[in-house]
């Protein structure tokens, strides 16, 4: 099987020219293979670096099976799917162990278009849970999003919502006082609230957590909850009319 599958990997590579190698790569050989669309073989040269005394703790080799494992994740093909069923899946578990590992930032910038992508690919996800309303596992997934973004107060904010939502009150509390306070300063300080990813997620997480509080009897503080959301963002029709609802509330 493996020997069919490498070879069906071959045949892909020759064709695929999406993402070239880490830019700023130390690793010769992890260089080399992935440029030679040897994936496959990068993946387990990558893997054994991350367990060698010397080179364990170095945060390349950790994505380099990041971007191995995406490659991989693109081919539709029976055989390689059955060998690597999770690829994807792998791609997003190392890329989170990359960043924690990069903590001085010798590559996470460097390769933002990589990490974007796969940024994006963990939103998707974690909005159609979203909007299935199936708010743990969508809590879930933005919660892989804020470890690569952990600066991102509005991905923070919504984790907090949805874990309200879920039943698990004392995460998401937690999450929705941290949050809160760094986003009411960033707007006094005029600093924007604005990201390309995430700014229309901060407007649903508004409406959500203010609708749990309306719920939960808590009315003041759901009308003090959508008030900073109006002050957020007073040019949202949602925002709006979410406001005028609770407002009507007594």
């Amino acid at each position: 099987m493996k020997k069919c599958v490498l070879i069906i990997l071959s045949s892909f590579f020759i064709v695929n020219l999406s993402y070239s190698q880490v830019i700023g790569s130390k690793f010769e050989k992890l260089s080399k293979l992935y440029n030679e669309k040897r994936y496959e073989d990068c993946l387990y040269k990558s893997d054994t670096y991350t367990y060698k005394e010397k080179t364990k703790k170095e945060p390349e080799p950790y994505l380099y099976l990041s971007m191995c494992y995406y490659q991989i994740s693109l081919i539709d093909n029976p055989d390689i799917m059955e060998d690597y069923p999770k690829a994807l899946k792998n791609s997003i578990k190392y890329l989170i162990k990359f960043k924690k590992k990069d903590r001085k930032d010798e590559y996470f910038t460097k390769n933002i278009d990589f990490v974007n992508k796969i940024g994006k690919l963990i939103i998707d996800e974690a909005e159609k849970y979203f909007k299935d309303k199936n708010y743990k596992k969508a809590a879930s997934s933005f919660k892989q999003y804020s470890k690569l973004f952990p600066e991102d107060n509005n991905i923070k904010y919504l984790i907090g919502a949805c874990y309200m939502q879920a039943g698990n009150y004392s995460e998401g509390q937690k999450y929705i006082s941290e949050s809160i306070v760094k986003l009411v300063d960033n707007y006094k300080n005029e600093k924007s609230l604005k990201n390309s990813n995430t700014s229309l997620i901060l407007e649903d997480a508004f409406i959500l957590y203010s609708s749990y509080l309306v719920n939960d009897k808590k009315i003041d503080s759901a009308k003090s909850t959508i008030s900073i959301a109006k002050q957020f963002f007073p040019n949202s029709g949602n925002i709006t009319i979410q406001y005028n609802v609770i407002n009507k509330v007594k």
